[in-house]
């Protein structure tokens, strides 16, 4: 099985091969309606709500997953719950394309959302998006609590249209103004080793921040591949894990290993361009679930990057495929 406990059923279809009806996602897709806000009561009058199994089309294998709705964190309720991370085995753009889109998604969706990238990786994110700041970065936050100053998070954490007000902001910011303000970015800014002896006290301020004050359902992370992000991966507790293999015997192999020794956070990613008839072989073969993302998604990233349309107007594929995917994450302040 993949991450969390026993909930709703996803199905067993493939890709494209999904039929029958499905029961309502608490997550509405960007312009769409989205679920009724924490503290306000459902159609239902607060009862819990009746599901039928949804079909799950990127879902190669069988999955069992759980939606909750986020109710207000309280401190002693679960902060790990809301929290994802997105990496590859090797170098691949998966990870960037899946982490982005998901908090376009969610926050569209009406879902308050911190993105942070993963020390290792070259400051991708900021180039990507146009988000680089002598300030609002990962690097200088982490300076900021070596030195003393805790807590003030809002300080490094910025959403496109605040980061479109800053004169300082080494890009130009158009695209930047567009984006959901329900969506914080903490890019990374050329952090060094030599930080990372602060980092799990750092990561522990920056949750209990994020989550207790900021009021974000989620907090995501993302890292370019293991073997620069993994030594940054120390102190993260997520409640998933989305990581990407290349398709491949080894890549396979791995993949399942890694939902083994992961205790069930481990989803594992591929390519959809590869060929999903190949994914779904392989993930039968196993007996595991594997998650195929369909190229669209990187296809609309790049879209993004280079600042064509709306970052809204997603392609069919992607939405389902976001669907899916986030129909498998545990809000903030719920158990899994």
């Amino acid at each position: 099985g993949m991450a969390g406990e026993p909930g709703r059923e996803l199905g067993d279809e493939g890709m494209g091969g999904a039929t029958g009806g499905g029961g309502p996602s608490r997550l509405a897709a960007p312009g769409r309606e989205a679920a009724p806000a924490r503290g306000e009561k459902g159609p239902t009058g607060g009862a819990k709500e009746k599901r039928r199994p949804v079909t799950a089309p990127f879902l190669a294998g069988r999955t069992r997953r759980r939606f909750g709705g986020g109710p207000d964190p309280g401190e002693n309720q679960d902060l790990s719950g809301g929290t994802v991370a997105f990496f590859s085995a090797e170098d691949s753009l998966l990870p960037y394309s899946l982490a982005v889109l998901t908090g376009l998604w969610l926050a569209g969706s009406g879902r308050k959302t911190l993105l942070v990238e993963l020390p290792g990786g070259d400051n991708r994110l900021g180039v990507a998006l146009g988000l680089r700041h002598p300030e609002k970065n990962l690097r200088q936050a982490l300076l900021g609590y070596q030195e003393g100053r805790r807590g003030d998070w809002r300080r490094y954490c910025v959403s496109g249209p605040q980061l479109a007000r800053e004169p300082l902001a080494f890009d130009q910011t158009s695209y930047a103004a567009t984006l959901p303000e329900d969506l914080l970015f903490l890019p990374d800014q050329h952090t060094k080793e030599d930080l990372l002896p602060c980092w799990e006290g750092f990561l522990g301020s920056l949750i209990h921040w994020a989550i207790l004050e900021e009021r974000c359902f989620y907090i995501l992370y993302v890292g370019f591949g293991e073997e620069k992000a993994g030594r940054w991966k120390k102190g993260l507790v997520c409640g998933q894990n989305v990581v990407g293999f290349p398709p491949w015997p080894a890549g396979f192999n791995a993949a399942f290993a890694a939902q083994k020794s992961a205790a069930g956070n481990c989803l594992p990613a591929f390519d959809g361009s590869w060929g999903p008839g190949q994914i779904k072989k392989e993930a039968a073969a196993g007996g595991r679930s594997l998650f195929i993302v369909p190229p669209e998604i990187k296809k609309d990233f790049l879209s993004i990057t280079a600042f064509q349309g709306k970052w809204a107007n997603f392609s069919p594929e992607s939405r389902r495929c976001l669907e899916t995917l986030c129909r498998s994450f545990h809000p903030a302040g719920t158990k899994r």
